[in-house]
C-alpha cells in the first residue's frame, strides 16, 4: 500500500522541530560558537593561538573536572570555554593544528566540542551547574566536586517533573542527531540550583545497533533514571528511591518522546 504524504507534512514537521528548538534554547539559553569572537577573546588575554592553550593551562591548579578517560581544565580569564584533555596525555608535545568541530545542536551549550587541538577538545563550559545525586530525601553531590565540598546538599531540593522533562526532551533531541549520553557516568548530567534544570554534558557519537537492522539506537528513560541515581550499570536497583525516580522519568521521557525502558 502506498504512504500517502500531504503536501505540508515535511513543512510542518520542521516548523515543529523549529518550535521545540525554540522552546529549549528559551529555557536553557543559546550559545553559538564563534571561531573569530574566540579568537578575541584569546588575544584580550595575551593567548596567541588556541594551539597555545593546552600546554600553558593543562595543569593540576586548572584542572575543574576528572572524567573516567579524559580531565577538564579551565581557561583562565575565559569563562565559556574549557579544554577536555585525554588522561592518556602525561606531556604535551604536540602539533599545533587546530580544526572546528560539527556541532549538531549549535544553539546549546551541553559542554560539546567545537574546536579540535590535536587529541584534546575545545568545549564549551557550563557555569553554574554542579554533578548532583538524586535522592527523595534531596540532592547530593559526589565525585571529585563532593570530596573538595563535603556536606553540601540540596536537602529537601524539589525535583519538579518539568525539569526531568526538559533533560528527557533535550536527550531525545540528541539522539535524533546521532548524539548518546553515557548513562553510566553520573557526572554526565548537571544541576543548576538557580534554574531548577537538569543540563546533559559530554554527548557522543553512538554507532549503529547491528541488532537494529541499522536502526541507531537511542538513551532510554531506564538509563536517564540510572544516570540520575549515579550511574549504575544497566538496571537499576530496586530501593524506594530508584522505583520512585524511574517512574517519574518513564512518565517524563513519555510526554518528551524518548525511549521508554527495558
Amino acid at each position: 500500500m502506498a504512504m500517502i504524504i500531504t503536501g505540508n507534512s515535511s513543512r510542518d514537521r520542521g516548523q515543529s522541530s523549529s518550535n521545540e528548538l525554540a522552546n529549549i534554547c528559551d529555557r536553557y539559553g543559546t550559545s553559538r560558537f564563534s571561531p573569530a569572537d574566540f579568537i578575541t577573546q584569546l588575544n584580550q588575554n595575551g593567548i596567541k593561538s588556541p594551539a597555545d592553550l593546552v600546554s600553558r593551562f593543562c595543569s593540576s591548579e586548572n584542572m575543574i573536572g576528572e572524567g573516567k578517560n579524559a580531565n577538564i581544565f579551565l581557561i583562565p580569564g575565559i569563562e565559556n570555554y574549557a579544554l577536555r584533555v585525554p588522561k592518556r596525555l602525561s606531556k604535551v608535545a604536540f602539533d599545533r593544528g587546530t580544526t572546528e568541530v560539527l556541532d549538531p545542536l549549535p544553539d546549546l551549550n551541553l559542554g560539546q566540542p567545537v574546536l579540535k587541538i590535536n587529541s584534546s577538545f575545545l568545549i564549551k563550559r557550563v557555569n553554574n551547574a554542579l554533578p548532583f545525586k538524586v535522592t527523595r530525601e534531596g540532592l547530593e553531590l559526589y565525585g571529585k566536586v563532593s570530596r573538595e565540598q563535603p556536606g553540601l546538599t540540596v536537602a529537601g531540593q524539589e525535583i519538579k517533573d518539568e525539569a526531568l522533562f526538559y533533560l528527557c526532551k533535550v536527550i531525545s533531541m540528541a539522539n535524533q542527531e546521532g548524539l548518546f549520553i553515557d548513562h553510566q557516568n553520573p557526572g554526565n548530567v548537571l544541576y543548576n540550583r538557580s534554574t531548577g534544570l537538569f543540563i546533559p554534558i559530554d554527548l557522543r557519537q553512538r554507532g549503529l545497533n547491528p541488532s537494529q537492522s541499522g536502526a541507531a539506537t537511542f538513551n532510554t528513560s531506564l538509563e536517564i533514571a540510572s544516570l540520575l541515581c549515579g550511574g549504575q550499570r544497566n538496571t537499576l536497583q530496586a530501593t524506594p528511591d530508584t522505583l520512585w525516580l524511574a517512574k517519574r522519568v518513564e512518565k517524563a521521557a513519555k510526554k518528551a518522546g524518548l525511549a521508554p525502558g527495558n
